[in-house]
C-alpha cells in the first residue's frame, strides 16, 4: 500500500477533527482512481438510511477533484459510521467521539486526492447527524478547536451560502511544516468539510476555495 511520503496517515484533521494527518491510503484501483469514475457501490450495511430517507451521501461528495490530482483508493475513504470514522480519520479518538455523540452524529462518507507536483492533497468529508441542530454544534465544536492551532487564521469564502474557512500550521515530528485550509458549511443535517494540506506552508486557500465551490454545486 503506497503512502504519501510527506502526508501522515489521517485525514480528518485536513477537515475539522484535529490538525490534519493526511491521506493514508491507497491511490489508483478500479473504483474511481482517475476521479471520472462512480465510487465503489455502498451497500446498506456500510451507508445507513438516514432522517430524510435512503439517501446515498457518495452522491453528494464531489466525484472529481481539480487538475493534477489524483483520486485516494476506498477503503479507507468510503462511507464511514462513527467507529470506523474515529478509528481511521481521528487523531483524538476521545475527544471526538464525545462531540460526535453529542450531536448524533448518524453517518459519513469522504473522499480525498493527491497531487504529487506540486504536493498537495484535497479531502471532501460529509457529516449526517440527525438534524440541523446537531450539524451546527459539531461545526462550531470543531472550530473552536482548530482555532486554537498554530497560527491560526479565518479567510473569506466567497460564492457559497454559510461557508467558513479557518487555516492553520501543522507539524508533524520529523516532518516539514504544512499549511491546513478549510471551508465548511452546513446544509440541513449535513456538515460539509472541504479541506487541503499543502507541503508549501505560504501557499494560499485560493485552491481550496476553488475546490469548496464545486463541493457546494453538488451539495446543493
Amino acid at each position: 500500500m503506497r503512502r504519501p511520503t510527506a502526508f501522515p496517515r489521517q485525514l480528518l484533521a485536513l477537515m475539522v477533527m484535529g490538525a490534519l494527518t493526511g491521506a493514508a491510503c491507497t491511490s489508483g484501483s478500479d473504483d474511481g482512481a482517475d476521479g471520472a469514475r462512480d465510487a465503489p457501490a455502498v451497500t446498506s450495511s456500510t451507508l445507513a438510511r438516514t432522517v430524510t430517507g435512503a439517501v446515498d451521501l457518495r452522491r453528494l461528495v464531489v466525484s472529481q477533484a481539480l487538475a493534477g490530482y489524483e483520486e485516494l483508493a476506498s477503503p479507507p475513504f468510503g462511507a464511514v459510521d462513527l467507529t470506523r470514522l474515529l478509528a481511521e480519520f481521528s487523531d483524538a479518538p476521545t475527544e471526538d467521539r464525545i462531540i460526535l455523540e453529542a450531536a448524533r452524529y448518524k453517518t459519513g462518507y469522504t473522499r480525498g486526492w493527491l497531487r504529487e507536483s506540486p504536493r498537495s492533497f484535497l479531502g471532501v468529508f460529509v457529516f449526517e447527524f440527525a438534524d440541523e441542530e446537531g450539524a451546527r454544534s459539531a461545526r462550531s465544536l470543531f472550530a473552536a478547536q482548530n482555532a486554537s492551532k498554530r497560527n491560526a487564521s479565518r479567510f473569506a469564502v466567497g460564492g457559497i451560502d454559510d461557508a467558513a474557512g479557518e487555516s492553520y500550521t501543522q507539524q508533524v515530528e520529523g516532518q516539514p511544516s504544512e499549511r491546513v485550509h478549510l471551508v465548511t458549511f452546513v446544509r440541513g443535517p449535513r456538515l460539509y468539510q472541504v479541506g487541503s494540506q499543502f507541503a508549501d506552508e505560504q501557499t494560499t486557500p485560493d485552491e481550496t476555495v476553488t475546490f469548496a465551490r464545486l463541493e457546494a454545486a453538488v451539495a446543493g
